[in-house]
């Protein structure tokens, strides 16, 4: 009975140590499912991102859009190994993880797929709409991956645990049972003490030896050298009792690995939580990155699509004002060539009629070249006024007397029709008699019979000017485009008179920067009226100017 209860004493022991042997097992067969979970999330977040960062900043042919495809293609990769180290240890060790795994296999083949969509429309050139639905759609993919790649982490550490909880068991029911022999062992020598008191000393040593193994005291030996029943039990027990201390002592290592393993994995499993909220945190960043981006994107192209116009108009305007500067020009040189000839250094009247020429073409180039500065200032803004008081009867004298004269010339009436009682203004006084200068000059040559009148009044917190003509008139189809460069109404009356259609233009821009308006109204046959408007206090500067045509 002895040798049967030792027996099962060992049996027990020898299970315990094969469960410890499983769970090591077991954890050596997790973990590399675990890493390769974790390593598949990474490299879905590197396909995510890089096919964003290609989708808001890669244009085809450009560095980061080659560069993001690569890294895309890399990470897919990455996937891929990953997913077969997954598959091989569920196959081997977790066939009950299969559903997990097919499910892991179809969220990714959708949201590869998507990744190659988004590159593809970003390739092709897709509207603003299409990219952020392809956008949003792949943001869902990703989120479907994630979750079933997490769901498959937390099934490995439930298995664990359960494991763990399962083992921890068996070896205290094993522990258990070896407990129980040695009280069936303590409970069989005090049945033969209590049947025979014939037993010799060396019954009693084994009963107290006995009774302190049984109090945990694996230390004991029994001292029974004898060659009958008793000394053979009494080798059997010492050596029993050693089995059983260094049983205890690996079931007491076991038992604190298995503890160290399960903090181990505690700490793992907070950590992949803690990640798993950051990668969340940063993904919400990205997100909001991303949609920033986009907007940025959007108002580039605007301004790109403002560049190119204003290029076209740089290419126009350089175009024209060559060929503008080329006319006085060459008149000039033509008549400087013809002044060295013999038949004109010896004829006074014809000296002084190419001089004059000469003199006119030079005043025109000089004003074709200050209009181009002026409408280069008012492009760079660069324009510099200087504000102050002024009278604005001394200002129509002024130009009165300057137009008076050539009105008389051409034998038309030339007059102005203003308050007296109008305050002064605050502006610049330079930039109002170039404005006003313009306009009454153009109205006098484009006037053959009849006259101009301009008109000054007060409305409100600004001042009026109106210049009338009795002149050719304007057809209606050419104000919206009379105030742009170079423009001219194409006429013998505008061949005859010259000019290289920036006038207007710089008036509309300095009325403008002086805080007012200006815009046209004019009949064909019966004449034109240019109207503007300044402010009496420059505290009405700034307000939107647009042309009433």
């Amino acid at each position: 009975m002895a040798i049967l209860l030792g027996a099962m004493g060992l049996v027990s022991l020898e299970n315990a140590r094969i469960i410890q042997y499983d769970l090591r097992d077991m954890n050596e067969q997790t973990l590399p499912s675990i890493d390769s979970l974790n390593n598949m999330k990474v490299a879905s977040l590197d396909v995510f991102s890089h096919s964003m960062e290609i989708l808001v900043m890669g244009d085809k042919g450009s560095q980061i859009h080659e560069h993001g495809t690569d890294e895309v293609n890399g990470a897919k990769q990455q996937f891929e190994t990953n997913f077969l180290i997954y598959n091989s240890s569920v196959q081997m060790y977790f066939p009950n993880e299969t559903h997990l795994r097919d499910h892991i296999k179809e969220r990714w083949d959708v949201f590869a797929n998507l990744s190659e969509k988004v590159i593809l429309l970003k390739e092709s050139g897709a509207d603003a709409k299409d990219l952020f639905n392809a956008q949003q759609e792949f943001e869902g993919a990703k989120e479907d991956l994630l979750k079933t790649i997490d769901d498959a982490l937390a099934n490995e550490g439930e298995e664990i645990v359960q494991a763990q909880k399962a083992a921890e068991t068996e070896i205290y029911d094993s522990l258990n049972k070896v407990l129980a022999i040695i009280w069936i062992f303590v409970i069989v020598g005090s049945v033969v003490i209590l049947v025979s008191f014939s037993i010799s000393k060396s019954v009693n040593d084994l009963k107290d030896a006995a009774e302190r193994i049984g109090k945990g005291n694996l230390n004991m030996r029994i001292d029974i050298k004898s060659n009958d029943e008793l000394g053979i039990l009494a080798a059997s027990f010492n050596q029993m009792t050693a089995s059983l201390k260094n049983s205890r002592k690996d079931l007491e290592d076991k038992a604190g690995e298995l503890e160290k393993s399960k903090k181990e994995l505690e700490a793992k499993l907070v950590e992949l939580t803690n990640t798993k909220t950051a990668m969340l945190n940063m993904m919400e960043d990205a997100e909001e990155l991303n949609r920033e981006l986009i907007r940025t994107q959007v108002k580039l192209k605007e301004n790109l699509k403002e560049l190119k116009a204003l290029d076209v108009k740089k290419d126009e305007f350089v175009s024209i004002t060559s060929h503008e500067l080329k006319t006085p020009i060459t008149a000039i040189k033509g008549f400087i060539q013809l002044l060295h000839s013999s038949d004109v250094i010896d004829d006074i009247n014809k000296r002084r009629q190419y001089l004059a020429i000469i003199d006119k073409e030079t005043v025109r180039l000089e004003k074709l070249i200050s209009d181009m500065l002026d409408l280069s200032k008012l492009d760079l803004n660069t324009v510099k006024f200087n504000f102050e008081k002024v009278n604005l009867n001394e200002l129509t004298e002024s130009l009165t007397m300057r137009f008076e004269p050539k009105a008389k010339e051409k034998g038309i009436a030339f007059g102005f029709e203003i308050d007296k009682s109008l305050p002064p203004i605050t502006t610049d006084i330079m930039r109002l008699t170039q404005i006003l200068s313009n306009i009454i000059n153009n109205a006098i040559n484009y006037t053959e019979k009849g006259g101009v009148k301009v008109n000054t009044k007060q409305e409100g917190e600004m001042i009026h000017f109106s210049v009338a003509d009795t002149g050719i008139g304007i057809p209606k189809k050419h104000f919206d485009k009379l105030f742009h460069r170079f423009y001219q109404v194409d006429s013998s009356m505008t061949r005859k008179t010259g000019g290289s259609g920036l006038g207007l233009a710089i008036c509309r821009g300095f009325v403008e920067r002086l805080g007012g308006m200006i815009w046209l109204e004019s009949e064909v046959g019966r004449g034109s009226t240019f109207l503007l408007t300044v402010p009496i206090s420059q505290k009405d500067k700034g307000i939107g100017k647009q042309d009433k045509t």
